[in-house]
């Protein structure tokens, strides 16, 4: 997994630019012998989990990391996988 920096705290850690995400990508899928790229992942902030929850709107981090993903499909670095977001794991466990 590759984490990306969705929210721009400078405390989380993770790519913050889109092109340095995809190079290292593209180093994982093409020069890498002992690494596999399963997908993107991502530490969204505090502030946009509460206000998504409250406005009931889509969670800013995740709708980027979405968008993120879709563009690695498309450059062929990612496959289409199941997305799980914390919501859905938790409907899992219950």
């Amino acid at each position: 997994m590759l984490q990306c920096n969705t929210s721009g705290e400078e405390n989380k850690g993770g790519f913050l630019e889109e092109e340095e995400l995809f190079r290292a990508a593209e180093f994982v899928k093409n020069e890498s012998n002992f690494m596999k790229l399963e997908g993107l992942m991502t530490i969204g902030s505090v502030e946009n989990s509460k206000r998504a929850a409250e406005e009931n709107i889509p969670n800013a981090d995740f709708t980027r990391l979405h968008e993120l993903r879709q563009k690695g499909i498309k450059k062929n670095f990612l496959r289409k996988l199941e997305l799980f977001s914390c919501r859905k794991i938790e409907n899992f466990t219950r």
